[in-house]
């Protein structure tokens, strides 16, 4: 029996009452693999036993804080966690649509203020929702700094070996320069999305708007500036754009500089995770920038 004939069981044995005409399998994704069934339903099932408690408490954040984010964001109305085996845990939701907004589809946009204030209002409501109105959910608390100075040690143990000497010498003066200032730990941690890219932010090509968000599987109480991050990166919108959100997310503009530094770290972060879960073609990715 292969991958998608054992997921499918699953979701006979224990959802019988879904009517199943076709399924599709998408095993791309770095954490989950994911079903559609009838190309309406969505179900993601972890890869690693580490990602069945991450599936977990993505599921029951965003059962809990639906009500208070504006866009459309996952509804599981499907999930099984009694067994923590990789293979049998799952959660599933009615299908958003909706395509990525890459950064191609970005620029045809002819209207993109309506695209800033969607995706500033969402961010808005989604960094003051409060830890009290999270219920049932383990959520992850961070340490910025000790994030960060753990990180840039991993990187030194791990990756400082593949890269030229330039590159080495570039990262340890940029990682020590941000360690170093205080005003990069001085803010309010608050809920994020945490992988808040292009691929997760869902548009809507005949209305010209965002239809949602999904993948809330990074989801946790960290720096806001995170979010702010995959926006102006290399595959986002640009800092500009990010700006346009001052008007609704008022000091926006603020989580700029910490979000430039974040931003600069995501080929470290694509290598170190090939590098530690053994996905070559993720480590080449990351790494081949600072050869």
């Amino acid at each position: 029996m292969d991958k998608i004939e054992r997921y499918m069981k699953k979701i006979k044995e224990h959802y019988a009452d879904i009517d199943i005409r076709n399924y599709e399998i998408n095993n791309i994704g770095q954490k989950n693999d994911i079903i559609i069934i009838n190309n309406e339903y969505v179900f993601r099932f972890p890869k690693y036993q580490k990602g069945i408690e991450t599936l977990k408490i993505e599921t029951e954040v965003i059962k809990s804080i639906k009500d208070y984010i504006t866009l459309t964001i996952p509804n599981p109305i499907y999930d099984f966690f009694k067994y923590q085996e990789i293979g049998e845990v799952f959660a599933g939701y009615k299908m958003i649509p909706g395509k990525s907004l890459y950064k191609d589809t970005f620029m045809s946009i002819r209207d993109k203020g309506i695209i800033a204030k969607q995706l500033a209002t969402f961010l808005r409501e989604l960094h003051n929702i409060s830890p009290g109105k999270v219920k049932n959910a383990n959520v992850p608390v961070y340490d910025s700094h000790k994030k960060w100075t753990n990180f840039f040690r991993k990187i030194n143990k791990k990756l400082f070996k593949y890269m030229s000497p330039h590159a080495r010498k570039n990262i340890k003066k940029e990682f020590e320069k941000f360690l170093n200032e205080e005003d990069n730990f001085n803010f309010q941690s608050t809920l994020i999305h945490g992988d808040f890219g292009p691929t997760n932010i869902l548009f809507d090509e005949k209305l010209q708007e965002i239809s949602g968000i999904i993948d809330f599987g990074d989801v946790r109480f960290d720096d806001p500036a995170i979010d702010v991050a995959a926006l102006i990166g290399p595959f986002g919108y640009g800092e500009s754009f990010v700006n346009m959100f001052n008007e609704i997310y008022p000091g926006i503009n603020l989580l700029i500089k910490r979000g430039k530094f974040y931003a600069s770290t995501f080929a470290l972060q694509e290598a170190l995770f090939g590098i530690e879960r053994g996905d070559r073609e993720a480590f080449n990715n990351g790494i081949a920038q600072y050869r």
